[in-house]
């Protein structure tokens, strides 16, 4: 899941945290690599800007539906990239403190 409160956020964020450089997200994204079974699948749920905007809570929501198994049709697989499963793992640390 990637904050996405507008529309080119989620590109910035990529450049951001290294996956392309700068200014090369929107080719970085092209043929589906972060769509439904991409390469790297983000925002299944369609993120904040399709469901809502609740300070980031409907991404932590979806988040534990995608560990959990019940997001049906949007499951995006067991978490193997490992940004996925660092992720996962500080996520369901923090709530379980």
């Amino acid at each position: 899941m990637i904050y996405d409160n507008f529309t080119p956020t989620v590109l910035f964020i990529l450049e951001a945290y290294g996956f392309c450089g700068d200014g090369e997200a929107a080719d970085w994204i092209q043929d589906g690599r972060i769509g439904l079974g991409g390469e790297f699948p983000t925002n299944t749920s369609g993120g904040h800007l399709s469901e809502s905007y609740l300070q980031g809570w409907a991404l932590n929501a979806e988040a534990i539906r995608q560990l959990r198994g019940e997001c049906g049709q949007r499951r995006s697989g067991t978490p193997t990239h490992p940004v996925h499963v660092r992720s996962a793992r500080l996520l369901l640390n923090h709530l379980q403190n």
